[in-house]
C-alpha cells in the first residue's frame, strides 16, 4: 500500500526531469509506470489536477499582473463572462470583504500587450481595472527533441525562470476549501522583512509585494491562504494578528466565494534561451 499524499508531494515538488519521469516516480513507491499514469489520468479527468508542467516565475518570460474590479452583483455574471472569454486571462475569482470583488490574473508576451488587454476590458466593462503587477515575491509542448527539452527545462529550473515543475493541483479538490487573500498597507521600508516572515506561516501558499493604487487601493502586501477548515483559517489569521507589525496595520481579508477560471498563464510562443 502506498501513501497517495506522499506521491503527490513528490510529483508536485520533486518531479524528475527524465525521459520516463513516471517510471522514476513509481520506483520510489513500488508502483509500475502504468499505475502512476493511470492515477494521474484519473485525477486530471476529474479535475483534481489542473495540469503537469512548469510554474514560471512571474515576469521572467512575459508580463503578468493581478487586477481587480468593483462590480455590482447584478452585473457580475456578465462581466465575468467577458473577462473569461479573453485568452489572456488565466484566473478569475469573486471575493468578499472589499468593494473590489472581482479579481483576475492576466498575462501577455510583453507589457504593452498586457496594457492592451486591460484597456480593452476597461472599454467593455466601463471601469479601469486596478493593475497590481508583482514587485517582489516572498514565497509562487516546446517542439524540441527530448534531450534538448530536458536540458532547457533543467537550465530554466536552475536559473529560477521555472519556479517549480510538477503537478499543479486544484486545492479545493484536495480539501483546501478556504481560499483567502489577505492584504495590508505597510511602510515601504518594512514590507520585505514582514513578507519574508509571512512566507513561513503555515497555510500561506503565496506572498507578494504589489504596488498601491491610491486612492482606490492602499495595500502593498498580499498573502494567499489555503486552509482545509474554518478552524485552520482562523488560526492562521490569528497568527497574522499576533504579529506586532500587522496588528494595527490597515488591512482586509478577501474570501473567495467563487472560482470562475483557473489555469496556467499564457504568455506567447517565445521562450528564453540558455
Amino acid at each position: 500500500m502506498f501513501d497517495e499524499n506522499l506521491l503527490y508531494q513528490r510529483i508536485q515538488h520533486d518531479f524528475p526531469l527524465h525521459a520516463r519521469p513516471y517510471l522514476r516516480t513509481g520506483e520510489a513507491f513500488g508502483l509500475a509506470e502504468h499505475t502512476v499514469l493511470s492515477l494521474l489520468a484519473r485525477d486530471v479527468g476529474c479535475g483534481r489536477i489542473s495540469r503537469i508542467g512548469a510554474v514560471f516565475a512571474p515576469n521572467t518570460i512575459g508580463a503578468s499582473t493581478v487586477a481587480g474590479l468593483a462590480i455590482p452583483v447584478a452585473r457580475l455574471e456578465r462581466v465575468v463572462e467577458r473577462i473569461n472569454n479573453d485568452p489572456a486571462i488565466s484566473q478569475s475569482h469573486v471575493r468578499d470583504g472589499h468593494r473590489y470583488n472581482l479579481w483576475f490574473v492576466a498575462g501577455a508576451r510583453e507589457r504593452r500587450q498586457l496594457d492592451g488587454v486591460l484597456a480593452a476590458i476597461a472599454a467593455d466593462v466601463g471601469q479601469k481595472p486596478i493593475d497590481l503587477p508583482l514587485e517582489r515575491e516572498y514565497r509562487a509542448d516546446l517542439g524540441l527533441p527530448l534531450a534538448e527539452t530536458l536540458r532547457r527545462l533543467a537550465a530554466w529550473r536552475q536559473s529560477g525562470v521555472i519556479r517549480r515543475f510538477g503537478a499543479i493541483l486544484r486545492h479545493r479538490h484536495f480539501g483546501y476549501t478556504h481560499n483567502v487573500m489577505c492584504v495590508w498597507n505597510l511602510p515601504d521600508a518594512r514590507v520585505d522583512a514582514i513578507g519574508n516572515r509571512l512566507a513561513h506561516v503555515p497555510y500561506v501558499t503565496m506572498c507578494f509585494r504589489r504596488p498601491r493604487r491610491l486612492p482606490s487601493w492602499q495595500f502593498n502586501l498580499f498573502a494567499m491562504v489555503h486552509a482545509r477548515s474554518e478552524l485552520e483559517l482562523r488560526a492562521t489569521l490569528a497568527r497574522f494578528s499576533a504579529m506586532n507589525e500587522l496588528a494595527d496595520a490597515p488591512g482586509a481579508v478577501l474570501r473567495a466565494s467563487h472560482c470562475y477560471k483557473q489555469r496556467g498563464t499564457h504568455y506567447g510562443s517565445v521562450m528564453p534561451e540558455f
